[in-house]
């Protein structure tokens, strides 16, 4: 079980098998699990790191999914 499984399916509570997988986290199964700015930045990275070679490899292998850029104001 994982931290992003805790935070969206226990409402980030840890239960009793996240504490046996991750022991130091939190103290007991109950207690809730702090993420930081630097977690999340972390988990943007990582999927900016898995997003970006993906849609090169399908852009470059289908051209015709690219779509121009808009303005974002709009």
């Amino acid at each position: 079980m994982s931290i992003r499984h805790v935070v969206v399916h226990a409402a980030g509570i840890a239960t009793a098998d996240f504490v046996k997988r991750h022991p130091g986290i939190v103290a007991k199964a109950g207690d809730p699990v702090r993420v930081n700015h630097r977690d999340v930045n972390k988990f943007v990275q990582a999927i900016r790191d898995f997003i970006v070679p993906t849609e090169e490899f399908f852009l470059a292998r289908y051209p015709s999914l690219a779509v121009a850029p808009t303005d974002a104001a709009g």
